[in-house]
């Protein structure tokens, strides 16, 4: 199961891959409210992804197109920057009493909703190259658990501590 991991590519990214989705799910928990006003009953309203759903059917075939248009390996990085960037901007404004909760949680929606689409489809062209072919499965699975692990333990854990 952990024999991709030995491969360094995947190893790398696949770290990174945790990295940020243990972010995003921390991002979600604060779009509920729990930073900003501690009342955290929108956890399981948020976490249902029905914020994404649309921009993800939207979306969804012109994110493949660019997934085997260009460089996934830059892709990937740029969609990474771009997701860190509208974070840190968000969490600045929001500080600094530019920008109220709801209307972060809109702007949060809306730009991470417009990218997301782009993301998951070249990550996941992107792995069939970074490992044997016998090795696939396995790592289709530690991508699996990456994503459950940060998903429902990791990262809402993290952002309520």
């Amino acid at each position: 199961m952990w024999a991709p991991l030995r491969q360094r590519a995947f190893r790398w990214l696949w770290i990174g891959v945790l990295i940020s989705w243990t972010g995003t799910w921390m991002q979600m928990v604060g779009r509920s409210g729990c930073w900003l006003t501690r009342q955290c009953g929108r956890i399981g309203l948020v976490r249902s992804g029905g914020d994404h759903a649309a921009g993800d059917a939207a979306l969804a075939l012109p994110g493949g197109v660019l997934a085997d248009s260009f460089d996934r390996r830059w892709l990937l990085f740029t969609i990474q920057v771009y997701f860190f960037v509208v974070s840190v901007l968000l969490a600045v404004l929001t500080a600094a009493g530019q920008m109220p909760a709801a209307s972060a949680d809109r702007v949060h929606v809306l730009c991470s909703g417009s990218a997301r689409p782009f993301n998951v489809p070249t990550w996941g062209a992107t792995v069939p190259e970074l490992v044997p072919r016998t090795q696939l499965r396995a790592a289709s699975r530690l991508d699996l658990v990456s994503v459950s692990t940060c998903l429902r333990a990791v990262g809402p854990a993290l952002a309520r501590w």
